[in-house]
């Protein structure tokens, strides 16, 4: 997981997503953002490939099982 800042959403959407993609026992991959209810899920498909979920709303299940609901993550975020 990444929570995205100004400062580095460049290299977490870039170098090093092109990274991780190498680490075989990395299934996803979630951005998370400062700015706004938003979170931005890669998971890695049987194939090889990788599948893209963006989310601004709702819940957002990881495989684990774990579920990330965005008013509850948000709750905090100012207006």
């Amino acid at each position: 997981m990444e929570v995205l800042s100004p400062s580095t959403e460049a290299d977490d959407r870039g170098a090093k997503w092109l990274a991780y993609q190498l680490i075989p026992s990395l299934d996803e991959y979630l951005l998370v953002s400062q700015a706004e209810p938003r979170l931005e899920l890669y998971r890695r498909l049987a194939s090889g490939g990788w599948e893209y979920t963006d989310t601004t709303r709702g819940a957002l299940r990881l495989a684990t099982g774990a579920v990330l609901d965005l008013a509850k993550l948000y709750a905090e975020l100012p207006d």
